[in-house]
């Protein structure tokens, strides 16, 4: 099974969050090489973000946001870049951001699924890819 992970499914993982038990047991299936997953390289910046702004709110200490950085680099998601025509396409039809809709375009290039737990994105993809 392939999946496209959004930044919401990694930060859920990272940081405390009611769906830590769901992203635990399909990222250590990942980790075990049991599924696939793949991002775009947006991911690294969406995640990068939170983790800045977490520091800059005095939510999240520094030396935190580096650990936790580097558990998201850990685990070398294999970058893929979508179709960035019809990522535009796809975010005016349904009224998304360009960030949003490039991770349902990967999703369909690619017959993956989307882990995301942004509802509204989640109901997107799931018309769109058919789910």
């Amino acid at each position: 099974m392939q999946y496209v992970v959004d930044a919401s499914f990694v930060l859920a993982y990272l940081l405390p969050d009611e769906y830590k038990d769901r992203t635990q047991e399909i990222f250590e299936q990942y980790s075990q090489h049991e599924i696939s997953i793949i991002s775009p390289s947006l991911l690294s910046f969406e995640v990068g973000n939170v983790l800045v702004s977490g520091v800059q709110s005095k939510r999240l200490p520094e030396k935190q946001a580096f650990d936790l950085y580097e558990i998201f680099d850990d685990f070398a998601f294999p970058v893929r870049e979508p179709n960035f025509a019809r990522v535009l396409k796809l975010s005016i039809a349904a009224d998304i951001t360009y960030y949003d809709a490039s991770y349902v375009i990967l999703a369909k290039d690619n017959q993956a699924s989307l882990l995301t737990f942004d509802r509204k994105l989640k109901e997107i993809a799931d018309k769109y890819l058919g789910n």
